[in-house]
């Protein structure tokens, strides 16, 4: 059967989103004896909320899924070669895990390089924490990039061990679940209708219901601050959209129907294109989104009377209006 070709609508909206009720709260606990103080960690993250106005689900979910996994975090790792040790009892990988999973600023200089040396000359087990690893090129010696009591293990008396040329790198949390700069990220709907969940199935589907407020709050871990990870993640997600512009002329047509397959991408854009689309198309006749892990990539697939690069620019510039109508709020 063939496709009736029709004029498609196109809705000029532009959402004017408000951000209100922003609020943070330091983890920091409030304790007065100095015997507790000292078990709890020299940099603390903070609770922090904020209230989408005028908004969608797949703009608010978009937040939450870059926020808790999808923005390039720095840390620290090491070689397996470069952790020198003559105590049998110590686990390179182990070690390297913990190295890895130790918070670090994000204000640390890319080519940092720092390195570790002990020697137990007591007759004790000794615990050796983050504390005892010190920079040692391009980094200030008295700044302060990480915790200092973190426990990275433990050495018998009379050994010593010796970790070289400890570097800071860079990857997303959805690859290393390390990387990351906040965690208990959610994103809430304000409503008093009740919707479907994966646990109770009656109720409205948040898509018909058609929400327009949302709750995003996460805990950071005190390595950038929270106006800061909110600029990144909209920077981010900038970047990943003008990504997709670039690769408009790789769309593959046949007749009213185009696949558009993204390398590297992810369907916390492909809600997002299909959710702008619906929007400011209502006469569209398809947009379908499919997460690929192997390779990993994202495949849109639309059908379309209108001009398939106008089409996907008109709904880009208007994600990239979105997103910057929020980051100037921070």
């Amino acid at each position: 059967m063939k496709n009736k070709k029709t004029k498609s609508i196109f809705i000029p909206r532009a959402m004017s989103i408000v951000i209100k009720e922003y609020k943070s709260e330091s983890l920091k606990p409030r304790l007065k004896n100095q015997k507790y103080i000292e078990l709890f960690p020299d940099i603390f993250g903070e609770y922090v909320s904020m209230q989408f106005h005028n908004t969608n689900n797949a703009v608010a979910n978009a937040f939450r899924r870059v926020i808790s996994s999808e923005l390039p975090v720095k840390y620290l790792t090491l070689e397996y070669n470069d952790i020198i040790t003559d105590d049998k009892y110590i686990i390179g990988e182990m070690i390297i895990q913990r190295i890895n999973s130790i918070p670090l600023v994000q204000d640390c200089p890319d080519g940092a390089k720092f390195r570790l040396d002990y020697t137990n000359t007591t007759s004790e087990v000794v615990r050796i924490k983050s504390g005892n690893i010190k920079i040692e090129q391009n980094g200030n010696s008295q700044a302060i990039f990480f915790n200092k009591n973190i426990e990275l293990l433990t050495l018998n008396p009379g050994r010593q061990i010796h970790m070289r040329s400890i570097y800071v790198t860079k990857e997303y949390g959805y690859k290393e679940g390390f990387a990351t700069l906040a965690c208990n990220v959610a994103s809430v709907a304000i409503t008093d209708k009740k919707l479907k969940s994966q646990f109770d199935r009656d109720g409205e589907s948040s898509l018909i219901a058609n929400i327009t407020s949302f709750t995003l709050s996460f805990n950071t871990k005190g390595t950038m601050s929270t106006k800061n990870i909110m600029k990144y993640a909209c920077d981010t997600l900038l970047l990943r959209l003008d990504r997709v512009l670039e690769l408009l002329p790789n769309i593959q047509a046949n007749g009213q129907d185009y696949h558009f397959k993204i390398a590297g991408e992810n369907m916390t854009l492909g809600n997002l294109i299909m959710r702008i689309g619906y929007q400011l198309y209502e006469d569209v006749l398809a947009i379908n989104a499919k997460q690929e892990v192997f390779p990993y990539s994202l495949t849109i697939f639309t059908r379309t009377s209108v001009p398939i690069e106008e089409f996907y620019e008109k709904i880009i510039f208007e994600c990239k209006k979105i997103i910057n109508s929020i980051k100037k709020n921070f």
